[in-house]
């Protein structure tokens, strides 16, 4: 009798079965267990739906503030591995007030590749910002099981917002 042909793994699968693509696979499985570079970096922060880049230690405007104000959060992937789940937190915090904290997960990003994420839900009909005051937007991307670089993954920006006119 003759076997008919298969196929267990579609065309696009038979990365898997390289060494590199099971590297990825054992880590996906258990983070941290294959050793290695490991790393994420904070690539950029830009105010939504304005799209006013933030820029660390200048103090950035951002005008037309409404209840969809959000930030996009670029983070790229500075180790030799794919980083799957990665955290990503903004704060942000004006004067001695509560701080608002908001979280998010990056599924994953590949060696040397970026993703982006957005983050919403600052403000709304009865939670208005406080125009032309000072606040503080501190994001913070990571770290990654096995991270030993932390110092590209966050950074602090000063930001008013602006009345829309």
């Amino acid at each position: 009798a003759q076997v008919p042909t298969s196929r267990f793994l579609k065309e696009a699968d038979t990365s898997l079965v390289t060494a590199p693509g099971f590297t990825d696979v054992l880590a996906r499985l258990k983070p941290g267990s294959v050793h290695g570079l490991h790393g994420v970096a904070l690539v950029s922060v830009t105010a939504e739906p304005s799209h006013t880049k933030l820029v660390p230690g200048h103090l950035t405007q951002i005008p037309s503030v409404t209840s969809q104000l959000g930030f996009r959060i670029v983070v790229s992937d500075s180790g030799k591995f794919q980083e799957v789940g990665v955290p990503v937190k903004l704060t942000l915090k004006q004067g001695s007030s509560k701080a608002i904290v908001k979280t998010a997960v990056i599924g994953s990003i590949q060696p040397g590749a970026s993703a982006t994420i957005g983050i919403t839900g600052f403000f709304n009909a009865t939670a208005k910002p406080l125009y032309g005051r000072p606040y503080t937007v501190t994001v913070e991307a990571g770290p990654v099981p096995g991270e030993h670089n932390i110092a590209n993954n966050k950074a602090t920006y000063s930001v008013t917002f602006l009345v829309s006119g």
